[in-house]
């Protein structure tokens, strides 16, 4: 396959993000209903594919309810499966705190470690890394990322914990004489 064909197949796939004309399945989480091609999910989730193999009891209706999981997480994940990527600022301005970009990739990361998407979980870090290595703590999110990142115990967490502890001991000065950060 050329590169052409190969990149115009990859454009495909990205494009059936959001397109149910031949959708044959529904993902729910929270008040939000998203239709998706199992031929796509399921070929990239194993987790998935076993939810709509009838592993579980919502296999045979081709939906499945993730309850435990933020919408916002499962959007992520969802248009990675599709794209190889996905938009850490897409909830910026219209949520809490706790879904501007650094948590928000916090959060991507461990819904991918929960569905076995060990490059969503790279990608989550490699975001999260580079907005702090561009904005330092004036990253989007940077206060609310530090209590939820260090108040999850969980082995995947720590290149957070290490990355958000080198930022704030390079910039302590600066931080401690914030109000917001004491």
């Amino acid at each position: 396959m050329t590169s052409k064909h190969a990149k115009a197949l990859v454009q495909s796939i990205t494009e059936l993000f959001g397109d149910s004309s031949y959708a044959d399945a529904t993902i729910v989480c929270g008040e939000r209903r998203r239709k998706v091609h199992q031929a796509v999910v399921c070929t990239r989730c194993e987790t998935l594919k076993k939810a709509f193999d009838g592993h579980f009891q919502e296999g045979e209706e081709s939906t499945i309810t993730l309850q435990e999981d933020h919408p916002n997480a499962v959007a992520a994940m969802l248009r990675y499966l599709y794209s190889g990527d996905y938009d850490d600022r897409a909830h910026h301005d219209s949520e809490d705190d706790d879904w501007k970009a650094l948590p928000m990739n916090a959060h991507v990361q461990d819904i991918g470690d929960k569905y076995g998407l060990p490059g969503l979980t790279a990608l989550a870090l490699r975001k999260f890394n580079k907005l702090i290595d561009a904005e330092d703590f004036d990253a989007p999110g940077f206060l609310p990322a530090i209590p939820a990142i260090f108040s999850n115990d969980e082995d995947h967490q720590a290149p957070y914990r290490e990355y958000l502890m080198e930022c704030v001991i390079e910039n302590g000065k600066v931080l401690l004489a914030r109000k917001d950060f004491q």
